[in-house]
């Protein structure tokens, strides 16, 4: 199984997991090799999960201050249903 491990928030306090990507950022690790993302709020367990659940559980172990306004982009993105 593979693991990605960060801190929830940069040292700057902005959200490691984002609706969209910053433009110009480089994407090394597809979404299916990813079996679970941990944070200091939790484990998502990714694998086999549908687009909008692999959301509902980022969202769930991401910074609690960044939650809502992950919540409304991805509704906006109609990820969420």
């Amino acid at each position: 199984m593979a693991f990605l491990v960060l801190h929830s928030t940069t040292s700057k306090g902005r959200g490691r997991i984002r609706s969209v990507l910053t433009p110009g950022s480089v994407v090394t690790t597809l979404k299916n090799t990813v079996d679970h993302i941990v944070t200091e709020y939790g484990v998502a367990a990714l694998r086999g999960a549908s687009i909008d659940e692999r959301a509902r559980r980022l969202i769930a172990i991401a910074h609690p201050d960044h939650r809502d306004e992950l919540r409304f982009n991805a509704r906006k993105a109609g990820i969420l249903r």
